[in-house]
């Protein structure tokens, strides 16, 4: 007998007893288990599904899946661009073609495009007082990103279209010539570079303005003013030097060989001062003993 027939039987059996306390019919239950049947296995075959189509991999999405917003950022940002910096004068700077070929690795539809204006499709606009400027957009996986970046100079000044100079507080007369193709077609390298920093990629190495020459002119002049004593210092060396007449030319010979310098401009502002407190106090020694 099946279990559905014993289950007929019992529940009329409980029925007879019961009498007008009958609860249910078998015919009730029964539908009951039936359609319990039929969800359970419509659940099994879902759960099946379910299981059959879960990946057992847990690591993070591979990079096509992260192709917006701060995945893409974060996955670019932690890739460690140290090895492929280069060196210029204690300098840093990432190479357009690595940071081009990091990127390009971690995601192969990466584009970038160069916007071109007027009728001849230049890679630039022009502006005869605010200079030259260039403009990049890069795409990873439908997310675009943009930049820009003037055309400039040693001084971080925009190049002109003709030969200039321009004057800082320890050089004067600095000549620049016009700017050239070379120095836009670098701008724009630049300007790549930077628009990749943008999705993260050699974000932690910019610290201020990302051009090195103009980096290495304010270093250079931070260095020169350290070391290189002011006029008025060396124009009291030459007095003291003075104080000694026929001895003047002799004393600096030997300051000269001393310091190793072919000239007293050359001089730090530490060795005109030492050389300064020595002639003095040589002098009032020699005063001194004349006197007594």
């Amino acid at each position: 007998m099946s279990a559905k027939k014993i289950l007929d039987v019992t529940v009329n059996e409980i029925n007879k007893k019961q009498g007008k306390n009958a609860l249910i019919k078998a015919s009730e239950i029964t539908s009951k288990i039936d359609k319990a049947s039929k969800d359970l296995t419509s659940l099994e075959s879902n759960n099946n599904y379910c299981l059959n189509n879960v990946s057992s991999d847990n690591s993070l999405p591979k990079n096509k899946e992260l192709s917006r917003g701060e995945n893409v950022f974060k996955e670019l940002y932690a890739i460690n661009v140290n090895e492929y910096i280069e060196k210029k004068n204690n300098l840093s700077y990432l190479s357009w073609t690595y940071a081009w070929a990091q990127a390009k690795k971690r995601f192969p539809t990466l584009t970038y495009k160069i916007h071109l204006f007027g009728e001849q499709q230049l890679p630039y606009v022009y502006d005869e007082n605010t200079g030259y400027m260039v403009f990049t957009d890069v795409t990873v996986d439908g997310l675009t990103h943009s930049m820009w970046l003037p055309v400039m100079d040693g001084a971080n000044k925009a190049m002109k279209n003709k030969p200039y100079t321009y004057d800082t507080r320890y050089k004067k007369g600095i000549i620049v010539e016009s700017a050239t193709m070379f120095d836009i077609n670098k701008t724009i390298m630049r300007c790549l570079v930077k628009n990749l920093a943008m999705f993260g990629l050699g974000l932690y190495i910019y610290s201020g303005e990302d051009l090195p020459e103009a980096q290495e002119e304010i270093k250079e002049a931070k260095q020169e003013k350290k070391n290189i004593a002011d006029i008025e210092t060396v124009n009291l060396l030459i007095d003291e030097i003075e104080k000694y007449n026929g001895q003047a030319q002799k004393l600096k010979q030997g300051i000269l060989t001393k310091y190793k310098v072919k000239e007293l401009s050359e001089l730090s502002e530490e060795q005109a001062n030492q050389a300064i407190k020595k002639l003095q106090n040589f002098k009032k020694k020699e005063e001194k003993e004349n006197a007594e």
